[in-house]
C-alpha cells in the first residue's frame, strides 16, 4: 500500500497516472484550434473517482495519509473510472 500525505498526491499517483496510460494517444495531440493539450480531467471526473477509490489511513498518534482502498483491483478501478467518464463532445 502506498501512502500519500495529501489527497492531491494520491490522485496524481493512483488515478491520473493509470488513466493517462490509457489516453496516451489523446493526450499527445493539442486540442483542435489550440496549442493546449488535453488532460485526464477532460475525459474523467477525477474527483468522483477519488471519492470512490481513495481512503484515509490513520496511524496511531494522529498521522493521516491518503491511499488506494485495498479492495480496489485493476478491473474494479477501470469500472469505476468508466462510470465517471465525461461525455464526448459531438
Amino acid at each position: 500500500m502506498n501512502l500519500y500525505p495529501t489527497r492531491a498526491e494520491a490522485i496524481e499517483h493512483e488515478i491520473l497516472k493509470p488513466l493517462s496510460e490509457g489516453l496516451e494517444d489523446l493526450l499527445s495531440e493539442p486540442l483542435p484550434g489550440s496549442h493546449t493539450h488535453p488532460t485526464v480531467e477532460d475525459y474523467y471526473d477525477v474527483q468522483a473517482i477519488a471519492d470512490e477509490v481513495l481512503e484515509l489511513y490513520v496511524f496511531e498518534g494522529g498521522f493521516v495519509y491518503h491511499c488506494l482502498q485495498p479492495d480496489i483491483y485493476p478491473d474494479l478501478f477501470r469500472d469505476i473510472a468508466e462510470r465517471h467518464a465525461l461525455p464526448a463532445d459531438d
